[in-house]
C-alpha cells in the first residue's frame, strides 16, 4: 500500500505541475494577446498624431501663402490710398480734415503715408517729429517720423498755416 500511495502522490504531483504549466501558458498567451493589442493601438495612435501634424503643416503653409498673397494685394491698395491722401494734402486739406471725411483716424493716415513712403520725406503730419500710432489699415505698423522729415512739405510753418487758413476761408 505504501507503494500505491507513493505512486498516487507522484501522479498527483505530476498532474498539478501539468495543470500549473497549462495555466501559465494560458496567462502568457493572454498577455501576448494584450501586448499585441497594445502595440496595434499605440501604432494607430502615433500614426494618427503624425498624420494630423502633417495635415496641419500643409494647411499652415497654404494659409501663409494666402496671407502673403493678400498682403501683396492689399499693399497695392494701400499705395493707392496713400497717393489719394497725398493728392488731398496738395489740395490744402489737413490730415485731420481728410480723416474726418473718410471716417479714419489721423494716426491711420499717418501710418498709411509712412508705410508707403517711396521717395524722400513725406508730409505725414502738421507738427515735426510727432509719434505715429499703429495703423488700423495694416497690422504691425509703428514708429515715428524720421528726424529729417519736413512736416510742412517744404513750405515752412508760416506759409503752411496761411495756406490752411486760405483753404478754410475758401470752403466757408
Amino acid at each position: 500500500m505504501v507503494v500505491l500511495m507513493a505512486r498516487r502522490a507522484t501522479g498527483s504531483r505530476a498532474e498539478a505541475v501539468r495543470r500549473a504549466k497549462e495555466l501559465r501558458a494560458s496567462r502568457e498567451a493572454a498577455r501576448a494577446r494584450l501586448d499585441d493589442q497594445i502595440e496595434t493601438q499605440t501604432a494607430a495612435l502615433l500614426g494618427a498624431v503624425l498624420e494630423a501634424e502633417r495635415v496641419r503643416g500643409r494647411a499652415r503653409v497654404a494659409a501663409e501663402k494666402v496671407l502673403a498673397d493678400g498682403e501683396a494685394s492689399a499693399s497695392e491698395f494701400e499705395r493707392q490710398a496713400a497717393s489719394s491722401v497725398r493728392a488731398l494734402r496738395e489740395l490744402n486739406l489737413t490730415n485731420g480734415e481728410i480723416a474726418e471725411q473718410c471716417g479714419l483716424s489721423v494716426s491711420a493716415l499717418r501710418g498709411l503715408l509712412a508705410q508707403t513712403r517711396t521717395d524722400g520725406p513725406v508730409n505725414v503730419d502738421n507738427e515735426a517729429n510727432t509719434p505715429m500710432a499703429r495703423s488700423p489699415l495694416r497690422a504691425g505698423h509703428g514708429g515715428s517720423l524720421p528726424a529729417d522729415a519736413d512736416p510742412f512739405g517744404g513750405r515752412g510753418r508760416d506759409e503752411a498755416e496761411e495756406s490752411r487758413r486760405w483753404s478754410l476761408q475758401r470752403t466757408a
